[in-house]
Formats: C-alpha cells, structure tokens, sequence
C-alpha cells in the first residue's frame, strides 16, 4: 500500500500521512521508518533526508493529530461532544496520541496530549471525565467490533 504522488503535499506531509496510515491499523502496526516510507511511497533514506529519525518523524506525527485535537475541539461550541466525535471518527489516532501505543520516545508527549486535552475540555474533574469517557468508549467498542479491527475495516462495515 502506497500513497505515492497522486496523494500531493510536501514529502514531510506524505511521511506523516503514510504514518498516521499505519497508526489506523491499530497497535499492532509497526511504525518503523521502513514501514512508513513504503506506505508513503518514499524511500528509507528519505525519512532521513527529511528528519533527524525516527523519533523525529514520530514526534512530527504526534504533532498533526494534536493539532487535529486542538482545531476541533477549540471551534467546537460543545468540546466533549466534538471529542467523542472525534474519537468514533478517528479511534486509533486517539490511542495512539494518548498511548504512542506504549513507545517509550512518545511516552511524555503521550502524557502531556491527555492533560491538553482535558485543558481544552474546561480542566478539572469534568474534563478528565469527558476525556474518560470517550476513552471508554472506544474500549467498549472495539469489544463489540473485535480488537485489532482497523479503522478502515470498522468503516467499510458501518
């Protein structure tokens, strides 16, 4: 699978696409360099050429879901209706952004994306029950949905 030039936008946003590609696979996707060169339809070397590694690139990933987060949730009139929306549309994004999917390089971002977001819900109690719920949400579906279930599968079955 690969993205390859019709896709457009700069190499660094093929890179983060074709890595967020493989994030929607769920957990069990290897986000290593190799993996998401070939989805974007790059070389290994051009991960290299365009970030310092991996870590670079993983954090620049981290980054555009943040920024998803952030420009949804700071528009919305209601943020933890537009974050449960949010988090049916884009599952994996989610975990990952609150996991890195237990990747120690990501593991303080990880932390401080989960306290942003409660920021942006309001702070306090509240807002880290809306972000739990949404959390929970998302556990009790994939219990409903099989777990490994990729985004893409869970949306050509609705």
């Amino acid at each position: 699978m690969s993205l390859t030039s019709d896709v457009g936008g700069s190499v660094n946003e093929q890179l983060i696409r074709g890595g967020l590609l493989l994030v929607e696979r769920g957990p069990q996707a290897s986000l290593s360099v190799r993996n998401i060169a070939e989805v974007a339809g790059r070389s290994t070397m051009c991960v290299y050429t365009h970030y310092r590694g991996r870590t670079s690139l993983l954090f620049a990933m981290h980054d555009e879901v943040m920024n998803e987060v952030r420009a949804g949730l700071s528009m919305a009139a209601d943020p933890g209706a537009e974050l449960r929306r949010w988090c049916e549309e884009h599952p994996d994004r989610l975990l990952w952004l609150l996991t890195g999917y237990h990747d120690d390089e990501l593991r303080e971002r990880s932390a401080a994306a989960g306290r942003e977001i409660c920021d942006l819900l309001g702070g306090g109690d509240f807002a880290e029950q809306q972000l739990a719920t949404a959390v929970g949400s998302l556990v009790l579906r994939s219990l409903h949905t099989g777990v490994g279930t990729t985004t893409t599968q869970r949306k050509q079955e609705a």
